[in-house]
């Protein structure tokens, strides 16, 4: 099956210029969101930027030889134990001085057979570490994340007597159970959102305000908002020397039946009424051809940001990761992986199961997805240790990995950095690294 979009009337949008392209990178650069897939605040938005500046005096200040590490693409090898992880590893590194507990974090996963990590957004000074350690760097975010609605709340976690990495610390927190108190709404908006709200996603009503959870999405069928979209995936590497970048796809605004519930704003409507001849306002939301023509939006700029990518960076790994699903489910949030897989529009690709703990479901899955990769790319489990109800124990996230394996995964990854060193599950990695070595 190869690129059948001239043929097919339902994917009519046209590729943005290279003008255009270019016209959007410095607006696209200022906003990234969180690892979750959020948006960051002010005051985060901040401390990136500093981060990125000391990040690039820091770079300057090596040696020759070190420079040459972080630019030098590294040999291909097995996957082993990946661990997704934040921009430092454990920390966001915002001044030179923190180079030590990147390097004291780098040591760990060396140590325990970890030869690949996917930080958020990532940063020079870990890149350079990993390249001396022989560990590839893949920045990673979240796909048309520009803001969000969500409910902040006040924990009993929050005030610990002594501090919260020592050992009596960590050893009460395992025996306590969080409570929570002081709700307080929390919304917030990318810039490049705030500039364009004509070209916000919508619902069939038009609301304009977020659901409580909701996520702020933008028009993928409009050539500005996917031109914007591959210059913050190809500013990744630029403002880290990284190996290679991963697209992350979370959880959307879905309705009942599993369906987005977005593409009603004008742009999407009018394009699918010329493709089709139809108006979506008088389908059901899960009509096919219209669950279909959203898809394709998200197939077309896949396609420009793999056509990008391969343009800068002919080596450089374009890796996805999405959250699981059963097979059927997943064209009905835009993710066509059939056909992505045909049009070899990624490298390799990442079965995330960030709330599940169920085995029979983790092996269920990846068997599905091994069906539809079939051997043509790569498939890893990204097993979360960090989110409420994920896996944390040791056993159990073993037993995971063995079913993973048993069902096509190639490897099977960790996610998160902070819940494997809080958690001391190091000892876990490592015997997941050898299981796939």
């Amino acid at each position: 099956m190869g690129d059948d979009s001239r043929n097919n009337p339902l994917c009519c949008v046209a590729p943005p210029s290279e003008d255009l392209l270019e016209s959007v990178l410095q607006v696209a650069k200022k906003k990234q969101s969180d690892p979750d897939g959020n948006l960051n605040s002010s005051s985060l938005g901040r401390r990136t930027f500093l981060g990125s500046a000391l990040s690039l005096a820091y770079a300057g200040a090596k040696t020759s030889s070190l420079q040459a590490a972080a630019s030098t693409p590294l040999p291909a090898h097995h996957l082993g134990c990946p661990i997704w992880c934040d921009k430092g590893g454990l920390i966001e590194p915002t001044q030179p001085s923190q180079e030590k507990e990147v390097r004291q974090f780098i040591q760990k996963c060396f140590d325990h057979g970890v030869t690949r990590l996917f930080p958020w957004t990532g940063s020079r000074v870990l890149v350079a570490a990993a390249h001396e350690k022989n560990i590839r760097v893949d920045p990673y975010l979240a796909f048309n994340s520009h803001g969000r609605k969500r409910r902040v709340y006040s924990w009993s976690l929050d005030y610990p007597r002594s501090s919260i990495e020592s050992s009596q610390a960590k050893r009460l927190l395992g025996q306590h159970r969080p409570i929570w108190s002081h709700p307080s709404p929390d919304e917030e908006l990318t810039d490049f959102a705030a500039q364009h709200p004509g070209w916000w996603a919508l619902d069939r009503d038009h609301t304009r305000t977020l659901e409580m959870g909701g996520k702020r999405l933008m028009s993928l069928v409009v050539p500005e908002v996917r031109a914007h979209e591959i210059e913050l995936y190809l500013a990744l590497l630029d403002d880290t020397g990284g190996d290679g970048i991963q697209v992350e796809f979370v959880s959307l605004n879905e309705d009942a039946n599993g369906v987005t519930i977005f593409g009603y704003e004008s742009p999407m409507v009018d394009a699918f009424r010329r493709a089709s001849g139809k108006d979506p306002k008088t389908l059901p939301n899960q009509d096919p051809d219209w669950v279909q023509f959203r898809a394709d939006q998200v197939t077309e700029c896949m396609r420009e940001l793999r056509q990008r990518l391969k343009r800068k960076d002919p080596n450089a790994v374009l890796s996805v990761t999405a959250s699981n699903r059963e097979q059927g489910d997943y064209i009905k949030v835009g993710q066509d992986w059939s056909r992505w897989v045909a049009e070899d529009l990624f490298d390799e690709y990442y079965l995330w199961f960030p709330t599940t703990s169920d085995l029979e479901t983790i092996g269920h899955q990846v068997s599905q997805m091994a069906e539809i990769v079939a051997g043509r790319r790569p498939l890893v489990a990204e097993i979360s240790c960090y989110h409420l109800g994920s896996i944390q124990d040791p056993k159990q996230l073993l037993e995971a990995a063995r079913r993973a394996k048993d069902n096509g995964a190639d490897s099977v990854g960790l996610y998160r950095s902070h819940s494997v060193d809080q958690l001391d599950l190091w000892p876990v990695v490592s015997q997941i690294a050898r299981l796939f070595s």
